[in-house]
């Protein structure tokens, strides 16, 4: 090969070289655009859609509400609708520990506020409805919030309840194009409420027990405590007068009872307590409340009484 050809294939070489760099860099060029089609991104708020701290008796509604945003950056409009399905699993939300069983799992509600659509799951995948449509036209954002509502009405059990779920965006020609997994959880604090049923009169700070002509023995009046709690819980008795019926005009004269809970004695000079390791589920525990009075003979005549307190805590 003589000098002149050596040259001219180094300067092939060379253009083939050069061709190849600028091929790549176009390349490069074009995956940094955007795609020519529908290009959908979800972003949630939250990750975890929680309701904390719920008290089954503070007669609220169970619900919060959390936004997600949908935005386009692709080409080409993207036209569809959101769809939320469970991933093939049982809808509802079932306690983290414990027996998942019908009394223990929890229907929920999800709605698009924006739409009012429902897009709750109960078969295992929301249904497409009128007005569920959505377009995003190339480059567009919104931020749609739906509110989570939890059906407590089977509450039996504080806990944490919880199921996770898909939201996806399916389009006209029935893909999932987007789609992201989402955690749905009630935090049920653990809760206690305790209330008195039978002859008494109700008074703003509680009840008045009228015990008429005072005499030795038991008083047979209908009287019940009862409790409904998420969980065990102790009822705690204590007594201002240490157990003692006062005369009003002279502290000096008083006459002593004795109190039962259920036909658990109550020691009044110390205070006492009655304890439940369980929970009532959707019932209530109810504890008859019994009194025995003590010797009246040789009393001062007037008016006696004492004011008993008795408050229920979650153990």
């Amino acid at each position: 090969m003589s000098v002149l050809q050596k040259r001219a294939a180094a300067a092939l070489a060379g253009i083939a070289l050069i061709a190849s760099l600028a091929a790549a860099g176009a390349a490069a060029a074009q995956a940094s655009r955007p795609s020519s089609g529908c290009l959908l991104r979800i972003e949630p708020q939250l990750a975890r859609w929680e309701i904390r701290g719920y008290d089954p008796y503070g007669g609220d509604a169970a619900f919060a509400s959390f936004d997600i945003a949908w935005s386009n950056e692709g080409e080409a409009p993207c036209d569809g609708e959101v769809e939320v399905n469970t991933r093939g699993l049982p809808f509802g939300l079932r306690p983290d520990t414990g027996p998942s069983g019908r009394w223990s799992t929890l229907p929920y509600s999800l709605t698009d506020e924006y739409s009012a659509v429902d897009l709750t799951p109960v078969v295992g995948r929301s249904q497409s409805r009128p007005g569920a449509a959505m377009t995003l036209q190339p480059g567009a954002r919104v931020v749609r919030r739906y509110r989570f509502e939890v059906d407590v009405d089977q509450l039996s059990r504080d806990g944490l309840f919880e199921q996770t779920v898909q939201f996806a965006f399916r389009s006209k020609d029935n893909r999932i194009t987007v789609d992201k997994l989402l955690v749905l959880a009630l935090n049920v604090q653990p809760s206690a409420v305790m209330g008195l049923r039978g002859a008494f009169i109700r008074t703003d700070g509680g009840g008045r027990i009228e015990l008429g002509e005072l005499a030795e023995g038991g008083t047979n009046l209908p009287l019940q405590v009862w409790v409904k709690s998420t969980g065990g819980y102790r009822v705690a008795v204590s007594s201002r007068n240490k157990g003692r019926l006062v005369l009003a005009e002279d502290s000096s004269w008083w006459v002593p009872y004795r109190l039962s809970l259920g036909n658990r004695p109550i020691n009044l000079g110390v205070g006492g307590q009655v304890e439940s390791r369980t929970g009532t589920g959707l019932g209530e525990d109810a504890y008859d409340l019994q009194l025995q009075v003590g010797e009246t003979a040789r009393r001062r005549a007037g008016l006696y009484s004492d004011l008993i307190e008795l408050t229920v805590a979650p153990i």
